[in-house]
């Protein structure tokens, strides 16, 4: 049981933390202030390597993964990094128990 409350923690909290200040508020913060006209194109390739990073080693999931990042993109420019990981934290939470329902 302990497991499951340590993975809990990690997939819901410290997880959506950690990636959305890698995937989203670094590179688009950087982009917002020094290169406003290149935010598409740096939202569309953090959501790619977003993609990759958790392709699991399936190809459809690159893409699966990456518009679920371009949400969380999308998510951050309007709302703010805090709202881009409660969504995160939101989505992991849901895939978290699903996966814990399935175990049992």
């Amino acid at each position: 049981m302990s497991d499951d409350i340590q993975n809990l923690f990690l997939t819901v909290m410290f997880v959506p933390v950690v990636e959305e200040t890698l995937y989203r508020h670094l590179p688009l913060s950087i982009t917002k202030n020094y290169f406003p006209k290149s935010k598409l194109a740096v939202m569309i390739g953090s959501s790619i390597v977003f993609g990759l990073g958790h392709s699991g080693g399936f190809i459809p999931n690159i893409l699966i993964q990456g518009c679920l990042g371009m949400s969380f993109a999308f998510i951050y420019l309007k709302y703010g990094l805090r709202y881009s990981i409660l969504s995160h934290s939101l989505w992991n939470l849901i895939c978290f128990l699903n996966i814990v329902s399935w175990h049992q």
